[in-house]
């Protein structure tokens, strides 16, 4: 409704691709195999999922990635076939964080809503202090979700369209330790694709044609909404 849970397309931060001949891969294999490494690692906050996107218009095909995504850090993993070569991608993206007015003002609305109801059950002395009460305790567990070892919520709510960036920005305070997590997130992922491709590519006996490596200028947007939840979550 008026692309309220429309999701976010990610921006690409970096982006690697790989070509290689004599080479017959299976890229469900493949997949498969960073899926398996990944759930041994017990990577907190991680999601794993495979994505299809169209080579072109509606009615073309669909080509399958494999996505690694922990906060709003994504890595987007494709290994497919191109005549008789076969290419390897990988792009390390943002997904970012919008809130328009409209949206809340929406969720101002709801909370009224829900407080009429609490005065309209309880009176509007205890209905207002149940209602304060209630919302003192969800900010409470909002900001200790890490702390009570509830990473899989935490992962859940950044995901969900407003909700998500409220919770960053008035709960999720920002902090040496999610930094270092992010880096060491980023490090690890980056560390087993190269590992993979690799193992697969001497496996096969596959002849590198080409690798290159753009690093992409941030968008404006990636800059400053980052900006915006580190100062905001101080």
């Amino acid at each position: 409704m008026f692309g309220i849970w429309r999701r976010k397309s990610p921006e690409v931060i970096k982006y690697e691709h790989g070509t290689y001949e004599d080479c017959e891969c299976s890229p469900n294999e493949f997949y498969t195999s960073i899926e398996d490494e990944l759930k041994v690692r017990q990577m907190p906050g991680l999601t794993i999922e495979r994505i299809e996107h169209r080579e072109g218009g509606l009615l073309s095909a669909k080509r399958q990635y494999l996505r690694l995504r922990r906060e709003r850090l994504v890595f987007d993993v494709c290994l497919a076939p191109f005549g008789t070569y076969w290419f390897f991608s990988r792009r390390y993206s943002y997904i970012p964080s919008t809130l328009r007015l409209w949206e809340l003002l929406l969720v101002l609305l709801l909370l009224a809503g829900v407080e009429g109801f609490y005065v309209s059950l309880f009176g509007l002395m205890f209905g207002s202090i149940l209602f304060g009460s209630s919302l003192l305790a969800i900010g409470l567990l909002m900001q200790n979700l890490i702390v009570l070892g509830l990473n899989d919520l935490d992962a859940a709510l950044i995901q969900i369209p407003v909700l998500g960036t409220l919770y960053e920005v008035c709960f999720r305070k920002e902090t040496y330790q999610r930094e270092d997590t992010r880096n060491a997130y980023i490090t690890i992922i980056d560390a087993i694709l190269q590992e993979k491709v690799k193992n697969l590519m001497d496996e096969k006996n596959a002849k590198l044609v080409d690798y290159t490596v753009a690093t992409l200028p941030s968008h404006p947007s990636i800059l400053n909404m980052i900006g915006n939840l580190l100062r905001m979550g101080r």
